[in-house]
């Protein structure tokens, strides 16, 4: 189609430390993708000043991304009033740049319909990307938490109105939005491993070894009480075993006081590592686990399999799609200690099951997972959705 122009807005956060931008969960990794695909690629996110900060880069195709960060969202008031500062921005960027296209990026849903509404008016269409699941399993919902839920939905119904198709992480994410009556483009597309930084060549490390590993917010939400639980139990008949967690710790979240004595023993937990770091990781665990209650389609689970490593998830949408139980991982029920327990201790004293769900790992993840092919999809999608624009005469430009 020629000339691409596009607008991506997310929820991440932009970090800057000493003149230099990075984000959590390896985003610039998708991003170098994007710019590979798009001509002109503006990236609107979260920083972490009470100011708008702006900064422009050129790929080696000369391909150009400007990334602006509007301020700060640690405060609730200031996520419920994000969407407004963004509105702003919209409107100054579109006069500068005439979008063909804006793909909104943002699983909190409240934060949604004006940025929308906003495109409406412009007539520029609007992709919505929905990668978390927004109902967790396990969890038994307070009033509060019910009522939000209830706000969500509606939010969502105007999101869907005025956007132009629906890109999901996965399949069961896809037939939430059919069921509300969208009848707009749907496409499933999970964004999957970087094969350049995760697959089976990279350095094996000798810290920790052996160790079977987490990666991912120190959060309820993603089991994490669970797998420390269920490695107490296992560290009884295998002494020499560690378990190590790499990712943020939640603010509210505290460690069950089973545990305790073995922090710093047999129980390591790392903080945020560089992608590169993880990568060395992932490629020495002799698992990778992720017990979460939620998930869109975790990318950990992708890079751990690219890497060559056996995983083990949890049984819920998205992972149920990247795992297929017994032939590269096992799937476990979610807060299920024993059955944890009983998966890893499985995989540990087998290393011709380790080895074949190494294998058919690494296959899954080169045909469905493999990010370069996956945001290629996303382009393609952004492109029909475009044309279908022009065909319709609907002021295309």
């Amino acid at each position: 189609m020629g000339l691409l122009k596009v607008c991506i807005v997310t929820h991440k956060k932009i970090y800057t430390s000493k003149n230099k931008l990075f984000a959590f969960g390896g985003y610039f990794s998708i991003l170098r993708q994007f710019l590979k695909n798009i001509n002109e690629l503006t990236l609107i996110a979260t920083g972490t000043t009470k100011k708008i900060q702006r900064f422009n880069y050129f790929s080696k195709e000369s391909n150009k991304l400007q990334i602006v960060t509007l301020k700060n969202t640690d405060s609730f008031f200031d996520k419920m009033f994000w969407q407004f500062a963004l509105v702003l921005e919209l409107v100054r960027l579109q006069r500068i740049n005439q979008f063909h296209l804006i793909n909104i990026q943002i699983p909190s849903l409240y934060k949604l319909p004006l940025p929308l509404i906003l495109a409406k008016l412009l007539n520029i269409p609007v992709i919505l990307s929905i990668h978390g699941n927004w109902v967790p399993h396990s969890f038994k919902p307070t009033f509060l938490q019910s009522l939000l839920r209830s706000i969500e939905l509606v939010v969502l119904r105007i999101s869907l109105r005025f956007s132009s198709g629906v890109i999901t992480a996965n399949s069961e994410l896809a037939g939430k939005i059919r069921s509300l009556r969208f009848n707009k483009p749907i496409q499933v597309i999970p964004y999957g491993a970087d094969l350049s930084r995760f697959n089976p060549s990279v350095k094996k490390i000798t810290d920790f070894s052996p160790f079977i590993l987490f990666v991912g917010q120190i959060s309820k939400v993603k089991g994490v009480n669970s797998l420390l639980e269920s490695f107490i139990n296992i560290k009884l008949n295998q002494p020499e075993l560690n378990l190590l967690l790499i990712g943020r710790k939640r603010e509210n979240y505290t460690f069950p006081s089973s545990i305790t004595k073995e922090i710093n023993k047999s129980i390591h937990f790392l903080g945020y590592l560089p992608q590169n770091e993880v990568a060395k990781y992932m490629r020495t665990a002799e698992i990778v686990i992720l017990p979460s209650y939620s998930e869109g389609s975790p990318k950990v689970l992708c890079e751990a399999l690219a890497c060559g490593t056996p995983v083990i998830g949890t049984r819920i949408a998205g992972i149920d799609e990247i795992i297929i139980d017994g032939m590269n991982g096992i799937l476990v029920s979610p807060n299920n200690i024993r059955e944890l327990t009983t998966a890893i201790e499985k995989i540990l004293a087998s290393k011709e099951l380790s080895h074949r769900f190494s294998e058919n790992g690494q296959k899954i993840i080169q045909v469905k997972f493999n990010l370069e092919l996956n945001v290629k999809k996303f382009v393609i999608f952004f492109q029909e959705i475009l044309q279908t624009k022009l065909e319709s005469g609907s002021g295309a430009r």
